[in-house]
């Protein structure tokens, strides 16, 4: 069973906060004199605060791409949140419902 979406973004989250303490505790290094530990907790910071947008840029799923076996409701819609004609195909073995948005230059309409 896949993990809820949600916990994608609230990872993305804590890592992102987790770069920022990172950064904070940095500038109390700097500002304390202790330059060895400065470095290495801005490198983790940045690592940290960095990774989510380098796994949301590399790692994107391809919407457009159904794979066999999956078959075409005839279902289409516009979705409200971003104004997108969508398709609608059916895993008829597991029941998941998967939309794909419709190119503009397509016959699938």
């Amino acid at each position: 069973m896949e993990p809820p979406w949600c916990w994608s973004l609230m990872l993305a989250k804590v890592l992102v906060g987790i770069g920022i303490l990172a950064f904070v505790l940095a500038v109390i290094a700097i500002v304390a004199g202790a330059w060895s530990e400065a470095s290495w907790l801005l490198g983790i910071g940045l690592a940290f605060a960095v990774s989510p947008l380098v796994e949301r840029w590399r790692y994107k799923r391809d919407d457009t791409v159904v794979n066999a076996g999956w078959e075409d409701t005839g279902e289409r819609f516009i979705d409200p949140e971003t104004e997108i004609l969508m398709m609608v195909y059916y895993d008829p073995q597991s029941g998941q419902r998967f939309y794909v948005p419709v190119k503009k230059n397509s016959d699938q309409i």
